[in-house]
């Protein structure tokens, strides 16, 4: 039996979002609300569990962030998708803290060198932002490239990582 879904909300000087934890791991983050029919549709996928730690200290974890330090967001995660999906966004979790990288340097991370465009749309279904930092990822002219949270948030993010907020 599947546990209930646990929601929670954070709000900080940067960003608010809301989060999700099913099973002791972290299922979706956005930054707004996430509605039910939204989640429906991710729970489709098959899943993949990774990362170890609790995922109810992921609010201290956004504390750190918020103070533009590196958290270094080692939760229990349950990614949702397909397996293209998700080996872009483990991918994109190894862009270090307060550095970005293209679309296609991302794509060859994730051992699909062609799949530039591919790789911009699974970064659009990304069901983790912030742990999967796809706000690190800007296109190859140095423009910021599309963000869920919209490209204010998304330069936002960068700027505040190289601590230039």
């Amino acid at each position: 039996m599947r546990e209930k879904l646990k929601r929670e909300r954070y709000k900080s000087s940067i960003f608010n979002l809301e989060f999700v934890i099913q099973e002791q791991r972290l299922l979706a983050v956005s930054f707004g609300a996430i509605k039910d029919d939204e989640l429906k549709r991710l729970l489709r996928y098959d899943h993949e569990d990774c990362g170890k730690g609790d995922p109810e200290l992921f609010p201290t974890l956004l504390d750190i962030y918020a103070k533009g330090k590196d958290p270094h967001f080692d939760t229990a995660l349950r990614m949702y998708g397909t397996p293209f999906q998700i080996a872009v966004w483990k991918a994109c979790m190894q862009i270090p803290f307060g550095q970005t990288r293209s679309y296609r340097e991302l794509a060859a991370m994730a051992g699909y060198p062609r799949a530039v465009r591919a790789v911009g749309t699974a970064l659009s279904k990304n069901p983790l932002p912030l742990i999967v930092p796809c706000h690190r990822v800007i296109c190859s002219n140095g423009s910021s490239g599309a963000f869920t949270g919209g490209a204010d948030l998304k330069i936002a993010l960068i700027n505040h990582e190289k601590g230039l907020t």
